[in-house]
């Protein structure tokens, strides 16, 4: 690796890793699963930042890779503990705001990140990427190779599911 990649790479660090990290969380099961998997990240990205496609913007590919490492790393912590699904150790402050202080407030939550665990992985990208990342409908359409079109009926579907899961009873807002 030359000197220009790895002062890119480190610029890439220092700007990227705040942004990836509630990416990495989303398919960790605690902070330092989510610090591996960015680590990991960041190594396939020393590795192969060669063949990142020139035209294609720096932030949709790292998101990719971030999106594609957690998988992986979801699936082998799956096989080790028997399919076992995952809990999502993080939580958005805005929306936890919402929530009263209460066992039922925990309750819901619990049951909002274990449907968002549930859902189908496009679905589950574009909850994580729209309303928790609260990027554009255009940015996650961007980052994960889809149509806009894909996105919104994604998310429409998947906040359906949501508001069906965790019933009338709290008003979420969650669009």
């Amino acid at each position: 690796m030359s000197t220009a990649d790895a002062r890119q790479i480190r610029e890439m660090i220092t700007e990227y890793t705040p942004r990836l990290l509630p990416v990495a969380a989303a398919f960790a099961e605690g902070d330092m699963e989510a610090e591996d998997i960015l680590q990991d990240v960041w190594i396939h990205v020393s590795r192969n930042l060669h063949r990142r496609p020139p035209e294609a913007p720096l932030g949709a590919w790292l998101y990719r890779i971030t999106l594609n490492v957690g998988r992986s790393h979801r699936r082998r912590r799956r096989r080790r503990e028997g399919l076992r699904v995952g809990r999502w150790g993080w939580w958005n402050r805005e929306t936890d705001g919402d929530l009263p202080p209460t066992i039922e407030g925990e309750q819901a939550k619990s049951r909002i990140w274990q449907t968002i665990a549930d859902l189908p992985a496009l679905q589950k990208e574009v909850v994580l990427l729209r309303v928790v990342e609260e990027r554009s409908t255009a940015e996650v359409a961007e980052i994960l190779g889809r149509a806009e079109g894909t996105v919104k009926a994604s998310l429409h579907r998947a906040l359906g599911r949501l508001r069906s899961e965790i019933g009338e009873r709290h008003d979420l807002r969650l669009t």
